[in-house]
Parts: structure tokens; C-alpha cells; sequence
């Protein structure tokens, strides 16, 4: 028994000195953070791990949040281990990824005052040649959070151009929170399985290598309260008869009215212009005005006194589309809609192509305006 057991023992060590040394695990790479006076946005593994919410104290986190871009030639991912550490600027964060030839730049930015985090992509090929781009997954990730109802934003045949997700439990003490994911174009689309979610467009763009990096349109994700209130997502169609409009709208799919807000408040912080105020615009043709003829001397007058009501009013804009049959005449409209005659000060017909297909542009000694009925504008 005693010689048994020395075999056993001496055997194990044997075994344990032939196998070779384990390398210990890698440490996970630090967490970055980027963040204002409204949230907070952590990233892990070159993507974004949470969003907090800083006046609410809630939280959305995503698993494995990545990207791809697929080329003709092949794709490139944006996620895990970076070409090269990140770069960190006052308001983004930017990961590198190479694949071959392909190089890809994923941005993440937050502003002061925003609401949310957006990504952009920037892609080139290191070999300056010019390549396809077919598909761009711009957000993929799980989300742990358990989201008590999902509305897409769509526009039926016309594209989609938002996905809100509300959490909601029988422990919150408010109205819950919610989340969005958008792509700044009207053609995103959105697939859930079971947690996993992804958000993409198909640009199908063709790219020269000498215009720089292809540069994707942004993604937004935003948190934001809820309130409570609901609205119905889309107005009811007018030209359906309803037995029961009450009904109708009660049964409609619903929109919080405080991701109303939160959309509104991510399209304004891309607005170039910022009214404070706003713009009162007298709309002519409410007034049928493409009935008018300001060719002729009363035409003119009518017109005027348009005009002279919209200033008494306090209006100082006018969409102007009166006919004018000195220079145009409904017999001459081309267009789908027979609207070339009042656009352009009358000028619609000869700014488009002619019969002839001869010339494209007006031609200032061939095509004068009429003076006499634009001299108030």
C-alpha cells in the first residue's frame, strides 16, 4: 500500500511539472469617462458601458456596445482591443481600429448642456484607394436593463428615425425614465433579439480616397425622465371616417411627452441657427394667391394689399407666389404639380430645362424679372 501510494504521488508531480505555466489573466483595460453637468458616460473595451443620469440617479447599461462597418471589400469592426490607446479631448473620446487596409475612427462625443452621448465613425483605407460603403451597424449591444415597453418612431414607408425604450417598475416611486437611439437620417433600422439590440443604415455609397475619411452620420443616446402624459404618437387620419374619434385616439400607440422633449432638445443642440423667438410667416398661397396675376396693374394692387395686412400684423415674412402673366403662363408648367409658372418671381419655367433641353440656367439677358411686381419685396 505504501509503495501504491508513493507511485501516485510521484506520478502527480511528474505531471505537474511537464504542464506548462498558465499566463494569469489580462487586466480588464481602465474605464474612461466622459461627462457634463447632466450625465455621466462610462466606456470599457472601446464602447460605452452605462449611462447615468445625474439628476434622476438612474442608470442604462449596455454589454458589448461595438460597431462595423461593412465595405465591398470586406469589414471592420469597432470594438474590444484598439489599434492604439484612445484619445481623450475635453468633450470626446476616439478609438482606432485597423483591419488590413482598413482604418476605422469611432468618436464618441458629449457636449456641455447635452442629454446624450452621440457616435460618429470615420472610415478610410491606409493604401489611399477608393472603396464602397454598403452597411454601417452603428450601435450593437445587450442592454441587462429590462425595458417595460419599446415605440419605434417610424414614418411608415418612409423610414424610421427613432427607437424609445421606457423602463418602468412596480417600485418606482415617479413616472420611470426612458432612453433613445437615433440616427441623424431618416433610413436607420432597428433589430431586437431577446437583449440584444442593433441600430444601422445602409449608406450604399460609393467613396473616393481623395475626399478623406468617409464620415458616417451621428448616433444618439439619450436618457431622460418620464412624465407621464401621453400623446397619441401620430395624429389620427383625417381622410378615414371614425365612428369614434375618442376612441380612436385612445387606442392609438403613445408618446410621453417627456420623450417629446428629449427629442426636441437633441435636435436643437445640432441647429445652426437658434431662434429665441418665433418667426411669424404669412403663408400666400392660404390667401390663394397663385390666383393673382400680378402682371397686370389690379392683380398688383390685391397683392399689396396682402402684403400691407401681414405688416399691420407684425408679420415681416411672406412666402410669395403669385402668377405673373408677363413672363409665365399655366400653359407653359412642366412640373408634376403645374406650380413652375409662380415659383422664382414667375421665373419657375425658364430657370428649368427647356423644350429644347438647349440650356439649364436663366439667362440674365433673356430672362428679367418683372420688376414692377416684386418692387415691394
Amino acid at each position: 500500500m505504501k509503495s501504491t501510494s508513493l507511485v501516485v504521488v510521484f506520478c502527480s508531480i511528474l505531471m505537474l511539472a511537464r504542464t506548462p505555466a498558465v499566463a494569469a489573466p489580462a487586466d480588464p483595460p481602465e474605464i474612461m469617462v466622459l461627462k457634463n453637468d447632466r450625465i455621466v458616460v462610462e466606456f470599457q473595451y472601446g464602447g460605452i458601458l452605462s449611462i447615468h443620469d445625474i439628476a434622476m440617479d438612474r442608470t442604462v447599461a449596455f454589454q458589448g456596445e461595438s460597431c462595423v462597418v461593412n465595405l465591398t471589400e470586406g469589414g471592420i469592426a469597432g470594438s474590444g482591443r484598439t489599434e492604439k490607446g484612445p484619445e481623450k479631448e475635453d468633450h470626446a473620446l476616439t478609438f482606432t481600429y485597423i483591419n488590413g487596409n482598413l482604418k476605422l475612427r469611432v468618436r464618441y462625443e458629449l457636449k456641455p448642456g447635452w442629454r446624450f452621448v452621440s457616435k460618429q465613425l470615420f472610415v478610410s483605407r491606409v493604401d489611399a484607394t477608393d472603396f464602397f460603403v454598403k452597411k454601417i451597424e452603428m450601435f450593437s449591444a445587450v442592454i441587462p436593463n429590462n425595458a417595460a415597453y419599446t415605440h419605434k418612431m417610424d414614418r411608415e414607408h418612409r423610414g424610421t428615425w427613432a427607437i424609445l425604450h421606457r423602463f418602468i417598475s412596480p417600485d418606482d416611486k415617479d413616472q420611470g425614465y426612458g432612453v433613445f437611439y437615433l440616427i441623424q437620417n431618416p433610413k436607420m433600422k432597428w433589430t431586437t433579439r431577446y437583449s440584444s439590440h442593433l441600430l444601422l443604415y445602409e449608406p450604399e455609397m460609393a467613396w473616393q480616397a481623395k475626399d478623406g475619411e468617409f464620415v458616417s452620420d451621428r448616433a444618439c443616446i439619450g436618457i431622460h425622465p418620464l412624465n407621464g402624459t401621453l400623446f397619441p404618437s401620430r395624429p389620427v387620419a383625417e381622410n378615414i371616417y371614425q365612428r369614434d374619434p375618442g376612441k380612436a385616439i385612445e387606442w392609438a400607440e403613445k408618446i410621453d411627452i417627456g420623450e417629446i422633449l428629449a427629442l426636441q432638445d437633441c435636435a436643437r443642440a445640432f441647429l445652426m441657427f437658434k431662434p429665441e423667438k418665433s418667426t411669424r410667416i404669412n403663408v400666400g398661397w392660404c390667401e390663394n394667391d397663385y390666383q393673382i396675376d400680378v402682371g397686370t396693374p389690379e392683380g398688383r394692387t390685391e397683392y399689396k394689399r396682402i402684403i400691407d395686412r401681414a405688416a399691420a400684423l407684425g408679420i415681416r415674412h411672406i412666402v410669395y407666389g403669385p402668377g405673373n402673366s408677363s413672363v409665365s403662363s399655366l400653359a407653359e408648367n412642366r412640373d408634376a404639380w403645374q406650380w413652375e409658372n409662380v415659383l422664382w418671381f414667375g421665373m419657375g419655367q425658364k430657370i428649368g430645362l427647356r423644350v429644347s433641353n438647349t440650356r439649364i440656367h436663366a439667362e440674365p439677358a433673356m430672362d428679367r424679372v418683372d420688376t414692377r411686381a416684386c418692387r415691394w419685396i
